[in-house]
């Protein structure tokens, strides 16, 4: 009989590595939702270097009961040399069909979801399988959650891999009709995430047309990701103080380093006068500037 452990969000790390030894004589599932259900965070056989797999969203799956793109999981890692195996994803909602996830993020569960992943990330130091797909972009706020689990990835230096053939938008692919042979490579999760995040940046024109951004802070953040703004934005600008108006009439002949430092004192400007990117969205400032730094 296998047996099935969780590893509760109040274990320690020590508590969590005694919870998840191996048996002699069998092995040991990982394993953990919440109370209803609805969500699963954690799922996985232990072992001593297991291959840690994000994907985008769990589905029905449990312990004895894996999916197919569990199974893929299970039959990857073990090709690859691993002894173990343990799926993660971005969100933590289960969804059989992910345009089902919440339309707004629950920050709740991103925040469990998060120490449960640092609780695998500091037990193991694991190499990480990039296994998201395109599947990231059907809710806006998805790669807004990736961001902290990359950033976590890091304290405890984990490496990241991936399996088949990027798509054009650079996104991983998801490990359904992966051939069980198929080898790890290494991948530039930074370089993905700046790249991500400036395709995410130029969607929002398309909200913006509508006049609205759902988050404004996650729209801050993803620009920031993908390296849209500028540190020394003053000294691209020739108004002081700056004033957003006069430097707007200069847009149209504009190049990209003047173009971003107008984007950042819009934000700035933002900064001490809440409030005022609403304005410039529904004045169509913004959306003129995107529409600039889009065609670079």
């Amino acid at each position: 009989m296998v047996s099935v452990k969780t590893i509760g969000i109040k274990l320690d790390t020590k508590e969590l590595i005694g919870n998840l030894k191996y048996g002699v004589d069998s092995m040991e599932w990982l394993y953990e939702k919440n109370k209803d259900n609805t969500s699963r965070f954690v799922l996985g056989v232990k072992g001593d270097n297991p291959l840690v797999c994000i994907g985008i969203n769990p589905s029905t799956a449990v312990p004895e009961r894996l999916d197919s793109t569990l199974k893929s999981v299970e039959r990857v890692a073990e090709s690859n040399g691993y002894d173990g195996w343990i799926m993660l994803n971005v969100y933590p909602q289960r969804a059989t069909d992910p345009n089902n996830l919440h339309e707004r993020r629950d920050f709740s569960l991103t925040r469990v979801n998060l120490e449960n992943m640092g609780k695998i990330f500091e037990a193991y130091q694991p190499d990480i399988w990039a296994a998201w797909g395109t599947i990231i972009t059907r809710k806006n706020y998805l790669l807004n959650c990736l961001y902290p689990i990359v950033d976590l990835s890091k304290d405890y230096n984990c490496r990241w891999f991936s399996a088949g053939v990027i798509s054009k938008e650079g996104h991983p692919h998801h490990p359904l009709y992966l051939k069980k042979e198929v080898k790890l490579n290494l991948f530039d999760v930074d370089g993905y995430v700046k790249k991500a995040s400036t395709d995410r940046v130029f969607r929002y024109i398309k909200d913006l047309k509508r006049g609205l951004i759902d988050s404004e802070s996650d729209f801050l953040e993803t620009l920031y990701r993908a390296d849209l703004m500028d540190r020394d934005y003053a000294s691209n600008l020739t108004t002081s103080p700056i004033h957003i108006g006069d430097e707007m009439e200069k847009l149209d002949d504009a190049d990209f380093v003047v173009t971003r430092a107008i984007l950042t004192a819009m934000l700035r400007e933002n900064h001490f006068t809440n409030g005022s990117l609403i304005t410039r969205i529904e004045n169509g400032d913004l959306l003129r500037v995107l529409e600039k730094l889009k065609k670079f």
